[in-house]
């Protein structure tokens, strides 16, 4: 088990996987791409935000007349469903993932009379949940709290009945809220799911990404133990991005590099494998049946399971993200930035001192110690930089 960011380095050294590490570069051939493609970038990201736009429209509007915390009749289901589909492969298609490549078998939302959470692995894109829906299945995502508030984005997860959960603590917020709730008994997102299972209500079976956090989607990381609570049947669909330059996984990079070098892309590919249902054991609690699902999952990816929490990755990303790759190039630009300042600060002394030559004997001496004294002390910084 890896517990500290000293012990994830030292397993990189030995040649394992590090899921939070950027393995690409950025190449001169990508950097080529990217301005040869910004215009098409420019009409993907305008035509990404009108289609956003209309469908913040059409999501108020289908709330119109119903709550969205309760459980929708099987006409308005079926209608939110395929506005769920269309939304998807909108948006998908927009970020250039011109076709979705699937395979396995369909996806099931029961077995055996019980409501499935579906799970998904890797975590790696902002492309996965989308990925999920266009293989086919309608589900009611487990997201961060604040993504309810955000403008135009919000509605829409609302409408399809998305459970929020506060990042920073085990307790969530209720379907559509985007705040822990404020009341004696907040309810945590395993109660939820467990809620959402058990219900022969009409709800979307959850979506669950039960790593808890994006990595380069080279390895499966820890599952969290939250989602397997009620012991459901589970649908694990594994997502692949096979890429020869780049590959959309959200490591070190923010979201706007990410999303812009993803609409640089003449097009992007996505895998998405439905495998079959997987029963819990009788009798296993929730670590045991998260251990066979990731286990299952790694075996149908192909991809090694790295023995690390998703609680680690802020830790590492805070003190080793220029060590990747895909940060060269904003290192060397902030080496020559910094190599430049100290460069004309020498040449800012050596001026006073031709200036202070002109004086007269005792001040000549004193400023052209000064400038001296300066001059070496600029010279050691820089020496000391470059080392």
């Amino acid at each position: 088990m890896i517990t500290t960011v000293e012990d994830l380095l030292a397993a990189q050294e030995r040649g394992e996987v590090n899921p939070f590490y950027d393995y690409q570069d950025i190449t001169m051939s990508e950097v080529i791409k990217c301005c040869l493609m910004f215009p098409i970038a420019l009409i993907r990201l305008l035509f990404f935000i009108i289609f956003v736009l209309w469908g913040s429209l059409v999501a108020c509007l289908l709330q119109c007349g119903c709550d969205p915390k309760q459980p929708y009749t099987p006409c308005r289901a079926a209608i939110v469903g395929c506005y769920q589909w269309v939304m998807a492969r909108g948006i998908l298609f927009l970020w250039g993932f011109i076709w979705i490549e699937r395979s396995g078998s369909c996806v099931q939302t029961h077995v055996n009379g019980h409501r499935v959470v579906v799970v998904a692995a890797p975590h790696a894109s902002l492309a996965d949940a989308l990925a999920v829906v266009c293989a086919g299945v309608s589900v009611s995502p487990v997201a961060i709290g604040w993504m309810r508030n955000v403008p135009f984005i919000g509605p829409m997860m609302a409408l399809v009945q998305t459970i929020f959960v506060a990042r920073h603590s085990k307790q969530s917020t209720t379907p559509g809220d985007g705040a822990p709730s404020t009341g004696p008994k907040p309810v945590g997102v395993a109660a939820q799911i467990a809620e959402r299972v058990r219900s022969t209500d009409n709800f979307f079976p959850p979506l669950v990404f039960p790593e808890g956090t994006t990595h380069n989607g080279l390895c499966l990381i820890n599952f969290k133990s939250g989602a397997f609570t009620a012991a459901p049947p589970v649908q694990p669909i594994v997502l692949r991005y096979p890429c020869c330059c780049f590959s959309p996984a959200w490591t070190t990079s923010g979201m706007a590099v990410v999303l812009f070098r993803m609409l640089c892309q003449v097009y992007n590919r996505v895998q998405v494998h439905v495998g079959e249902p997987i029963l819990p054991t009788e009798g296993a609690d929730a670590k045991a049946i998260s251990s066979k699902v990731m286990q299952a999952m790694g075996a149908t990816a192909g991809l090694p399971l790295v023995a690390v929490d998703h609680s680690l990755c802020t830790e590492y990303h805070d003190e080793h993200a220029a060590d990747s790759p895909s940060m060269v190039c904003y290192k060397a630009n902030h080496m020559a930035t910094a190599s430049v300042a100290p460069d004309q600060s020498i040449a800012v002394s050596r001026q006073s001192a031709a200036d202070a030559e002109q004086s007269t004997g005792t001040e000549e001496l004193q400023a052209s110690s000064i400038v001296s004294e300066a001059s070496g002390e600029e010279r050691h910084q820089v020496e000391t930089f470059v080392a």
